[in-house]
């Protein structure tokens, strides 16, 4: 009986700790109350110098650094409205590429990899005591799959249509060189919490764009795709704008149709408005893939286009 009471002592410490460092009430936290917290938890003051695509109304995310043992700091990203400081997600990532780059992945040992593993089975755990069974896909068990990058489990709840908890990971070994896109091995958590209502309260913080510019812009980046498809490069430049055309090279126009699945449709998830750095204000597309029911997707396309609704920008992402 003695050992029974040690092990139930145990996890509560375990789960203790996971709800003092997860914040998954979203919905009555504010900014305030979470920079607090990450001023108790020991978290780092990190510089943002990525310049995020959101909607009108959503600040650029507050970054923090964690300390961790035997897997990667943990960066903490806090998305939150400017209205009221409320939040509208928050994304934990484990990952060793945020400080080293890509480029200097080295493969992990397998007991390195059973450290990525348990972490995503403890915070299963937890969120689950929290919100119940999840939506689960992928394999935890088959660490084979690390070898073919294939090991990519994830799980999902849904909080009475008010928070949406989106928990995934990749581990992967492999390594790919394919024309000018690069392969490198990934290991990596990923743990966003999103606040429904934040969003649909975000819905009238800004005029939307036109729906005859949604529209026309839509309209221009179809065609391009199908030019790229086609490999019609002189085509496809027709929908660039003046501002790029002369510094897209047709190496990179490669490296992006190598990034899209053409044959899996697209359709436009979110339309707004996006800021330039010169004040100017640009109409902002998000695609994803017809067969990607997940929120947020697990894969997108992120298309800025300038004041002629011509392509300024295009970038896939892919939430691995």
């Amino acid at each position: 009986m003695k050992w029974i009471y040690i092990t139930l002592v145990l996890i509560t410490i375990t789960f203790v700790g996971y709800a003092q460092a997860i914040e998954l009430n979203v919905r009555q936290t504010k900014l305030n109350d979470l920079i607090a917290a990450e001023k108790k938890l020991g978290g780092i003051p990190q510089e943002n110098k990525a310049r995020h695509l959101l909607p009108g109304g959503v600040a650029q995310p507050l970054l923090y650094k964690r300390l961790q043992k035997n897997i990667p700091d943990l960066l903490v990203y806090y998305f939150y409205l400017q209205k009221d400081s409320s939040i509208y997600y928050i994304l934990y990532e484990w990952d060793e590429s945020n400080f080293t780059g890509y480029r200097e992945n080295a493969k992990k040992t397998t007991k390195e990899v059973k450290h990525f593993i348990q972490e995503y089975r403890n915070l299963r755990s937890y969120i689950s005591e929290k919100f119940g069974e999840s939506q689960h896909s992928g394999n935890l068990d088959d660490i084979s799959l690390i070898d073919k990058g294939d090991f990519k489990p994830s799980d999902k709840w849904k909080s009475n249509d008010s928070i949406s908890v989106d928990l995934s990971m990749v581990l992967s070994h492999k390594f790919e060189k394919r024309d000018a896109v690069t392969t490198n091995p990934t290991y990596r958590i990923r743990l966003y919490v999103t606040n429904l209502k934040s969003i649909a309260k975000n819905d009238g913080v800004t005029n939307g764009p036109k729906e005859t510019d949604v529209s026309k812009a839509d309209s221009t980046f179809k065609a391009f795709l199908q030019d790229l498809k086609e490999s019609s490069n002189v085509s496809a430049r027709q929908h660039l704008a003046a501002a790029i055309n002369k510094t897209v090279t047709d190496q990179q126009l490669e490296a992006l149709k190598q990034n899209i699945r053409f044959s899996d449709g697209i359709e436009v998830f979110f339309k707004g408005n996006q800021m330039g750095f010169d004040g100017s204000v640009y109409l902002m597309l998000q695609y994803r893939y017809k067969n990607d029911t997940n929120t947020p997707p697990k894969e997108m396309i992120k298309v800025i286009f300038d004041t002629n609704n011509k392509v300024l920008g295009i970038q896939p992402v892919k939430r691995m």
